[in-house]
């Protein structure tokens, strides 16, 4: 079991309304003051949790798992970005461990990042950023049909911070079951044209319409993870863990209901984790695939929102295409209220105008 932390810091994993004290800040790292990253070949363990001054990391030969502290200043910094991270190492990340006895070692060396899932850390400065995983092949964005209702805000926040990251991105639309029942759902095809999510599908995205509850469109769901490491997020809520839940098999972490008097979701999960690998039979079964190939997932808390870093507003216009086609009388419309602006009423109008506020 992992170690459980009662401080401020282990705290901000969660998205609550709690600020984290400057006093308990640890001091800045001086400008230039970074660790070197390694190549990822040299690399023997992937970061499967983060904690406070240690990780649990997974060993790439047996698969075995242990906690390792860290060699602080082998490790921090090592990304080389101007914003600081709130923890030196995040989960994905490969690493280099020196083996202490059987089943103890130390982070001794991060290799270098493919990519990163980044946002800003709760309760702290805005010069401090949350990496949620690193070295991903997708982000499953995680929404739910209805309780929560589904928010196109949180999908566009996660779309675009992958895009940035040149991540490949799927959306799941869970709980479809509350939306269509009984026999209705042979009709499905034909309702998700009324649905809010399609326009997503139009824009080349994958959607999948599932049912952590009933098991519905579980199956092509898992064929498409097939062979990638994947994180899932979302709104806290939605079902998420549910849904890994009836992937992985395993029991992991704690489910919790929506709050009836806000309509949001309750914290169920406090950190990512990186969960136990997936070879079953039934994923690589007439695909010419080896069933020993992992397929890896990715579980991230739920939040409530997520705060895009280092994007302007004209360089925000660029992941909304379908209002640069919209046919405004000014080429130059920035779609935020201007006289002859076309866009008022496409379904992501309203998204785009919330995030362009946000980022005044």
């Amino acid at each position: 079991m992992p170690p459980k932390y009662k401080s401020k810091q282990a705290e901000d994993w969660l998205d609550d309304n709690k600020t984290v004290s400057r006093s308990n800040r640890r001091p800045k790292k001086k400008a230039g003051d970074h660790a070197e990253s390694v190549s990822r070949d040299d690399a023997n363990a992937i970061v499967a949790e983060v904690f406070p001054n240690q990780c649990r990391v997974r060993w790439v030969e047996t698969g075995e798992e242990f906690l390792c502290p860290y060699r602080r200043a082998s490790v921090w910094g090592h990304s080389g970005r101007d914003l600081r991270e709130r923890a030196p190492v995040a989960v994905g990340d490969w690493v280099v461990v020196e083996r202490v006895g059987l089943h103890s070692g130390i982070v001794a060396a991060v290799a270098e990042r493919r990519n990163r899932l980044v946002r800003q850390a709760p309760g702290r400065d805005e010069e401090v950023v949350h990496v949620l995983a690193a070295n991903v092949d997708l982000l499953v964005i995680v929404a739910s049909a209805d309780s929560p209702k589904f928010s196109p805000g949180i999908v566009d926040r996660f779309l675009i911070a992958a895009q940035r990251e040149k991540i490949q991105v799927a959306l799941v639309v869970n709980k479809i079951e509350l939306c269509v029942r009984g026999d209705q759902r042979a009709q499905v095809n034909d309702q998700v044209n009324d649905q809010p999510w399609e326009v997503y599908s139009k824009l080349g995205l994958p959607v999948f319409e599932v049912s952590a509850k009933r098991g519905d469109g579980l199956e092509i769901l898992v064929n498409f993870l097939r062979q990638k490491v994947s994180v899932f997020c979302g709104h806290s809520g939605v079902g998420k863990t549910s849904l890994l839940r009836k992937l992985v098999g395993d029991d992991f972490g704690d489910v919790g209901e929506v709050n009836l008097v806000t309509g949001k979701g309750r914290h169920t999960t406090s950190s990512a984790i990186l969960l136990p690998a997936i070879k079953s039979v039934e994923m690589s079964e007439g695909a010419g695939i080896e069933p020993s190939l992992p397929t890896n997932l990715i579980d991230t808390p739920g939040v409530r929102a997520f705060s895009l870093l280092g994007i302007t507003q004209p360089e925000l216009l660029e992941y909304y295409p379908e209002l640069n086609q919209a046919g405004c009388q000014s080429q130059d419309c920035t779609h935020l209220g201007e006289v002859g602006c076309a866009a008022t009423g496409f379904s992501r109008h309203d998204s785009y105008r919330a995030i362009c506020e946000s980022l005044v």
